[in-house]
């Protein structure tokens, strides 16, 4: 059975339950980590992140529009976006 030093051994934990955390796959993780060990192997936790990251196709496309620090004479964002709500009353 593959060991690790206790540092490693602890960084690996640390890694895998942020990545269940994040992730949401306790589960799912759980299962694999199991089947990892009894074949006598340890997680690899580059193979464990690309397994269950969301597919990037999938990601939604924010769009974020930042107000200047400094007044501008051409704001850089939609007319309808430029009044205040108290200007629509």
């Amino acid at each position: 059975m593959a060991t690790l030093p206790e540092k490693a051994a602890c960084k690996l934990t640390v890694d895998i339950l942020a990545l269940a955390h994040d992730r949401g796959c306790e589960a799912e993780l759980a299962t694999l980590i199991t089947e990892l060990l009894a074949a006598g192997t340890l997680p690899d936790m580059a193979v464990m992140r690309a397994r269950f990251s969301p597919d990037p196709a999938t990601l939604p496309n924010i769009t974020v529009l930042i107000t200047p620090l400094e007044p501008t004479t051409t704001p850089s964002w939609p007319p309808s976006l430029r009044e205040k709500p108290h200007d629509r009353i």
